[in-house]
Formats: C-alpha cells, structure tokens, sequence
C-alpha cells in the first residue's frame, strides 16, 4: 500500500494562523508517529471539533484513518483538509490516493493532476498520477484513451523515478513503466536498469 503524506506539512507554515494550525496538532503527529492511532484519532476529533478550518487536523486524521485501513472515511477526511486549504498537497496527494484505491479513479486522476498543476515539479504528484494511470490502464476502464493513459502513466512514473524517491519506491515504479511498455508493445531497449 503506497502511504499518503507523512504526518509532516510538505511546506514550512507560512504565517501565524498556518503556525497555530501545526501547533495544534503536534501532540496528535507525535500520536500517529508512536502508531497510537486511537490516540491520535482522539486528540484530532477534538482538535477538529475546536477548530473546524485546521487542514493539517484534518489531514492527520486522514492519514490515521488510512493506516487504520479505513479508506472511505480517510477520504473525507483528506477532502475536508483540500477544501479548507487547496493547495495543501499532502492532503490532496492523500486524496488521490485513498480515491484510487477506493476504485475513483477519474477523481484519483483529477486530484492528481490538480496537485501538478499547482506544484508541477513535485515528484510525488507525478507518482500519485502514474499510479492512478496505471491502475486505469491495468484494469481498462473507460477514462481516457487507454493508449494515451499508459503513455502519461510512463511519464509520470518516469518524472517521479528522477525526483530521487527511495529506493524502493522507485523499483515499484520501474516494475510499473515495464508493464505499461509491455502492454502497449513498446520496445524497452533504451530502457536504463540503473538503480538510483
């Protein structure tokens, strides 16, 4: 299972009331990050129920749920931190995720490809949109042109493996650009084995 964001903003806070936010939730991430995840679950309802426009609460409890392998409500929950704060990309890449593996894959892909469109060079974006490609591809669903999906599902996956992900990370991916290029008859002699 491909994890959302880390309980960590991708980005310092960027003023008083983003500082407060994070504040608030520190003792829930120390929570989350201790694998206490009742306890966490706890301290970030109560959090939310305070301060209702606190996107980092709602993208903890997001990822608590997610670890909890209770998708549709870490869903909601990542959705909520998106609507509070657009352009929190932990939140909208845990968004992606949890919708993709919900089977929304047209909502994984829009979520994906809203996140690049605000931060073009983030790796992870890329990643969130080659996996939900991927995912369309593999099972031929009716989202775009299957051939054009696999192309920007190879792009993408290829954009994130250059961002220097760990290690395995980028070995799923490659495993991925494989079976994409062997399902479209590619040819994969360029193709670098190289390990990063």
């Amino acid at each position: 299972m491909v994890a959302p964001e880390r309980p960590m903003p991708r980005t310092p806070p960027k003023n008083d009331r983003d500082v407060a936010h994070w504040e608030a939730v520190e003792e829930a991430a120390e929570l989350l990050s201790e694998l206490d995840f009742e306890g966490a679950l706890k301290t970030l309802k109560e959090i939310i129920q305070r301060d209702p426009n606190n996107p980092y609460a709602y993208n903890l409890l997001g990822t608590t749920l997610w670890e909890l392998q209770q998708l549709e409500p870490a869903r909601d929950a990542f959705r909520a931190a998106v609507l509070v704060s657009p352009d929190y990309l932990g939140a909208r890449l845990g968004l992606s995720h949890a919708l993709r593996k919900l089977g929304d894959l047209r909502g994984a892909v829009q979520q994906a490809r809203a996140a690049i469109a605000r931060f073009p060079d983030d790796g992870e974006a890329h990643h969130a949109l080659g996996l939900a490609l991927t995912q369309h591809v593999l099972a031929e669903s009716d989202l775009d042109s299957t051939d054009q999906a696999r192309k920007q599902a190879i792009t993408s996956l290829e954009y994130f493996i250059e961002s220097k992900p760990e290690i395995e990370a980028a070995q799923e991916a490659r495993g991925l650009i494989a079976a994409l290029k062997k399902r479209g008859g590619d040819d994969d002699e360029d193709e670098d084995d190289d390990v990063d």
